[in-house]
Formats: structure tokens, sequence, C-alpha cells
């Protein structure tokens, strides 16, 4: 595993955390007097730190050290730190914005997948359905399983789905 160290200069406002950790506006940790190393690897490629703390090891993010330092919010389980301009090494204050996960979760999935999960009313299913139904082999454009995922903005596989009845509820 590729194992990558970053060390930041200290610059700006600066807090106290656990009586001798010292984090700085721009993402610098300083600790005892000395500046601490961030820490990349490929398992995970965000900025992080291995802290002791009471005797106990603990691996923590940097957004999420300056994020709590500086807005005097503690963070939940319901709640996830992002970098605003998208670079998950600037750590400032400034580029961070605290956000639900739930919402966080769903530009993920548009991030990963491109689209969003899709909710289809019984209406388009109907209407799909009647499309492929009522196709023409024989015209210049016949309707396919592509160009309806296409028209409509679903996967092929949604498509699919759709056509041999599999749908349950409102969504597939």
């Amino acid at each position: 595993m590729k194992y990558k160290k970053m060390t930041i200069e200290p610059k700006g406002r600066c807090v106290t955390l656990y009586d001798k950790l010292q984090v700085y506006e721009n993402g610098a940790l300083v600790m005892n007097g000395k500046v601490k190393n961030w820490h990349l690897t490929e398992v995970a490629p965000y900025p992080r730190v291995c802290l002791f703390i009471d005797n106990k090891s603990k691996i923590k993010a940097i957004k999420n050290l300056v994020y709590e330092a500086f807005s005097g919010d503690k963070l939940t389980r319901d709640y996830v730190v992002v970098n605003i301009n998208g670079d998950i090494l600037d750590c400032r204050y400034e580029n961070l914005k605290k956000i639900p996960k739930s919402e966080w979760q769903i530009q993920q999935n548009i991030k990963t997948y491109g689209r969003n999960k899709v909710v289809i009313s019984d209406a388009t299913v109907s209407e799909i359905c009647e499309k492929y139904a009522k196709r023409d082999m024989n015209s210049e454009n016949p309707v396919s399983v592509r160009s309806l995922a296409k028209e409509y903005n679903l996967s092929l596989c949604m498509v699919q789905r759709i056509l041999r009845g599999e749908r349950k509820g409102n969504h597939l």
C-alpha cells in the first residue's frame, strides 16, 4: 500500500483541542510543539492524522478537526464535512461546509452514477409499456429498450425490469 506524508506550515488563527493539539485555520496541526504530518493512503485518500489521546490511538480527518475547532459545532454521525471547492487537500476552514449525511449520499450517488435515485410514477410505467408494445419494427426509428432508457433518463436494466413487470412500489 502506498503511503504519503504531507506537512503544512501553520498560518492564521489557532484553536487548541484535546489539551495539546493546536489546529490552525489553514489545516496545519501542531502537537507538543511539533508540526504533525498528514497521512494519505490508497485506502483512505483524504488527509487524516493519528492522534494519541488518553493513551488511545484515534485516526481523525483533518477537515473534521478544523471544522469542529473553528465552528464550535460537535459533529455527529448525521452530518458530514465536505470541501466546497472539491479539493480534498484544501482543509482551510473557509473551504469547509457541514451538510446532512443523507444529502451527501445523494451527491455521491450523482457523482458515481450520473443520476439520482429515480422514483417512477405508475403513469410513466404504463407509458413505457405502451410505447414498447406499439412499436413498429419496420419504421425508420423503431422503439428499442435503449431509446426508451435514454428518453426517460433510466438505465437499461430499469427499463427491462419495467417491461418484464418486476416493478414493485414507487421505485425499482
